[in-house]
């Protein structure tokens, strides 16, 4: 009778487990905080069960957060407003630096940063500039860029202007390079109000400018007093001059925005086909007296050197030449102008490591 009494007993005691148990689909139902949710063997709480609120819970942005996100935007909108013209305005600034240090006082860290920070801040202040005033162009031309794309406003580019030209005046007088800084000013300040409508302000006066601030800040930065010299602003003065003509295929590049605009560029008032046959006869004629002359000094010293250097531009030439003489596409107008700025900063930059020295000696 006393084992039957315990049968009984065990039985009740299996049936009220059973009753006090959640059943399978009970438990999948649990809050997933309680600890029957968490800790019932049978079931996976990892892959069905969503995080508690607590953890769902997001912080807000630290003030470190907030300034590094800050400064993310920031260099994507730098990024934005100038990859189109890095090779064109700010490299060749290092390039000319480094390769007249070289051959005269030596490159320094310092020397080549300094290089680097000034071309940036003043193609900064010229593309903020141009960007503000050529809002209609660039959807045309550059619809990438951060105002056509929505990224910026034109009142956030007069801010960050503002901003860049104090940073660029600062910098400027810490190195001594002023005139540079009034050049670069200057050249801008006829894109504000609009005088690179007219193509004698555009090619004659603005692209001048800016191969003179080049030539001034690589110059001065490695040689400091002796950039000075007679003889080197003589060189500049032909080097400018030449440089002038073939980077006028940037108005071929972007004639169809120019003529939406009222930008009288000579292919705009030409036409294209006329101004690429006036180009190709230009740079075919200019370019072998040109380069020849301003690498005048170093013939008198190293023919061997001066013919490596004339082959290395004329290369580049070449390729100018064909693809003004076949190419009457967009793409390659483009291509074409891409090759003057490869010349200007990998062609003719380099070979300042023979021609500075070469003409100071003169």
């Amino acid at each position: 009778m006393s084992a039957e009494l315990q049968s009984t007993h065990f039985l009740g005691d299996i049936m009220k487990y059973r009753q006090t148990s959640p059943t399978a689909s009970e438990a999948t139902t649990l809050p997933c905080g309680s600890e029957a949710a968490y800790q019932d063997s049978d079931f996976d709480t990892d892959s069905d069960c969503p995080e508690s609120p607590l953890n769902q819970t997001k912080l807000p942005p630290t003030a470190t957060q907030g300034a590094l996100d800050l400064v993310r935007k920031e260099s994507r909108l730098l990024v934005g407003l100038i990859k189109d013209n890095l090779n064109a305005g700010a490299t060749p600034v290092v390039v000319m630096y480094v390769a007249t240090a070289c051959a005269t006082t030596g490159a320094t860290w310092r020397g080549t940063l300094a290089a680097a920070a000034m071309g940036l801040l003043y193609l900064t202040v010229f593309d903020l500039v141009n960007q503000w005033s050529g809002v209609t162009e660039d959807v045309i031309n550059k619809p990438w860029r951060p105002i056509p794309k929505g990224l910026m406003t034109v009142w956030g580019c007069k801010v960050r202007c503002g901003v860049v030209a104090i940073a660029c005046l600062a910098v400027s007088h810490a190195y001594s390079l002023m005139l540079p800084c009034v050049l670069c000013f200057s050249a801008t300040f006829g894109y504000a109000v609009g005088w690179d409508k007219n193509f004698v302000f555009r090619g004659f006066v603005f692209m001048p400018m800016i191969f003179m601030i080049h030539f001034i800040v690589a110059t001065r930065l490695a040689l400091g007093p002796a950039s000075e010299s007679k003889a080197l602003w003589e060189w500049a003065a032909l080097f400018v001059a030449y440089y002038t003509v073939p980077f006028l295929l940037a108005d071929l590049r972007d004639v169809l925005g120019d003529a939406e605009v009222g930008r009288r560029t000579l292919p705009v008032l030409l036409g294209a086909g006329r101004f690429r046959a006036m180009l190709f006869v230009l740079v075919a004629m200019l370019s072998p007296p040109a380069l020849q002359q301003m690498l005048a000094a170093v013939w008198a010293e190293q023919a061997v050197l001066a013919w490596v250097c004339l082959l290395w531009n004329f290369m580049f030439v070449v390729a100018i030449l064909y693809y003004l003489a076949a190419g009457n596409s967009r793409r390659e107008h483009i291509l074409a102008y891409k090759l003057v700025v490869c010349m200007y900063t990998f062609g003719t930059a380099p070979c300042f490591y023979f021609i500075i020295p070469a003409t100071l000696q003169t």
